[in-house]
């Protein structure tokens, strides 16, 4: 009699359609293939009634979830021993993907063979004609996702492909791209504003990575370009430099005071005069002498000096 009701309890407990113990309902799950099963929403049941389908699963990469009066209705019609707690009881059910995006499609390229060997070591900004990544894929497609058909342009960065899975011998294809790969540039910007006037050192300048076809044709590319040059404007922090931003630092300012001075093979004389036109180390400028109220042109020649030739070479009248 004891064998006959062991027996028997053996049997119901490996029923197809009844529990080990303790059913459970599962709060979040992730599903790989297109198929939810009963072992996917519940917990604590035979192996039998675990793998039965009961719905199909969402999209890859995308979630779906199931309420209580949905659950209950479920369990209800597969025999399942589990009832809800209260109405808030539910299951958030996501379908596991591969995802294709533009980091997946960027590294794809420049590895591609057809690229790699003209694209070196260079930096690439990835741009696309339309807006078709990320593209979320069945999970089981990861290992045989690929390019395919790949067409590029070398010189203009052009490119079109189509993105396949190749697994099982088949190929299918998930979507086609196109768009361009631009080389980066590194250029030498401003750390922080740089004020009309001030001179570029070493410790104002960082370099950054920018779009080559972005920048206009007098971009400055090396930093030794600039340093030791004044901003002719105002330089804004991270913008491209242009050639045309910069100047020699002005060593004479227009009204400022200045020394006058004129050596000849017997003397040296010298004078206060006040400029009438800015000057950088070089340049020709216009100096009022203060005390003949003569105006001479003279080369500037550090800051605040102003050296003038001998002769009388460019002296002309004072103007009151």
């Amino acid at each position: 009699m004891l064998f006959r009701i062991a027996c028997l309890t053996a049997a119901l407990l490996l029923a197809p359609g009844l529990a080990f113990g303790r059913v459970d309902l599962i709060a979040s799950v992730q599903v790989e293939d297109d198929l939810v099963r009963l072992g996917d929403l519940f917990a604590g049941l035979a192996p039998q009634q675990a793998d039965t389908p009961v719905a199909h699963a969402p999209e890859p990469g995308k979630s779906v979830q199931l309420d209580a009066r949905w659950l209950a209705r479920l369990a209800e019609a597969y025999a399942v021993d589990w009832r809800p707690s209260s109405r808030f009881d539910s299951t958030r059910l996501t379908r596991a993907s591969f995802l294709v995006d533009k980091d997946w499609l960027h590294q794809a390229l420049l590895t591609d063979p057809k690229i790699d060997a003209s694209a070196g070591a260079r930096e690439f900004h990835l741009r696309l004609d339309t807006q078709v990544l990320p593209l979320a894929l069945p999970a089981e497609s990861a290992q045989g996702v690929r390019l395919a058909g790949l067409a590029y342009n070398p010189i203009n960065g052009r490119f079109q492909a189509r993105i396949v899975d190749t697994r099982d011998g088949a190929q299918r294809t998930w979507g086609q791209v196109s768009g361009q790969l631009v080389e980066m540039k590194q250029v030498p910007v401003m750390r922080s504003n740089l004020a009309p006037g001030e001179v570029v050192s070493q410790r104002d300048i960082h370099y950054v990575a920018m779009p080559g076809d972005r920048l206009a044709g007098n971009t400055i590319i090396e930093a030794g370009q600039i340093l030791g040059l004044a901003a002719r404007r105002g330089l804004r922090a991270g913008t491209p430099i242009r050639a045309n931003d910069l100047q020699q630092p002005v060593m004479v300012k227009k009204n400022g005071l200045v020394l006058l001075r004129l050596d000849t093979p017997y003397m040296q004389l010298s004078t206060q005069g006040r400029a009438l036109d800015d000057g950088a180390q070089g340049e020709l400028v216009r100096v009022m002498n203060l005390r003949s109220k003569v105006i001479v042109q003279g080369t500037v020649d550090g800051d605040g000096l102003v050296r003038v030739a001998p002769a009388g070479h460019g002296m002309q009248p004072a103007t009151r």
